[in-house]
């Protein structure tokens, strides 16, 4: 009961504040349409699955896996065991072994407004001079809550390739290990180190 109250009384704050943009429908429905590879589109479906079953999505601490699982093992279509997908683009692999060179440093993100220590992947174009060439900094997808900078590393490697570019893929850390604000903080300060 007492919880309840405190969600009532959140829900009478929230719905008080003004909207922060003006909210429009989308004008384009979603719908996979087998255009997809398939076991794109199998994760696709049970991430549908699983919001549809929960009547919407919510990521908590209690469920959190079973997001992440959808994203990192998705079930073999044979035997609906999960099957383990060391990248998310595994199609940009030969970027990472064939035209990157890649290095993992560390750094104290502290010292620069962070939470923690904090790793980077360097990634350098081979056989290209790295001196004055220009940085890009990656910050791997997830809404802070999937991924990490090892899982996006070939996307990472492709940017530094077409973008002709260093690229830096940063593991700024991601709930609910790392609590909010922390994981942007720690963003600010790899674009400070």
């Amino acid at each position: 009961a007492d919880s309840q109250a405190k969600l009532q009384n959140a829900l009478k704050f929230v719905e008080g504040l003004p909207a922060p943009v003006e909210p429009i429908p989308c004008l384009v429905k979603h719908e996979l349409m087998g255009k997809m590879l398939p076991s794109v589109e199998e994760n696709e479906r049970a991430l549908y699955d699983l919001m549809e079953s929960s009547g919407y999505m919510h990521v908590d601490p209690r469920n959190v896996d079973k997001f992440r699982n959808l994203q990192h093992n998705p079930p073999d279509p044979e035997t609906g065991k999960p099957t383990f997908k060391p990248y998310d683009r595994v199609d940009l692999v030969p970027y990472m072994k064939e035209k990157c060179d890649c290095e993992t440093i560390k750094f104290d993100a502290t010292a620069y407004g962070g939470t923690r220590t904090v790793e980077i992947t360097v990634n350098k174009v081979k056989g290209v001079e790295d001196k004055d060439r220009p940085a890009f900094i990656y910050f791997h997808g997830g809404v802070f809550i999937f991924g990490d900078h090892k899982y996006s590393h070939p996307e990472a490697c492709f940017h530094a390739v077409n973008f002709n570019v260093t690229s830096f893929g940063v593991d700024y850390g991601v709930a609910p290990e790392v609590k909010a604000p922390d994981g942007g903080l720690n963003c600010y300060a790899a674009v400070k180190y």
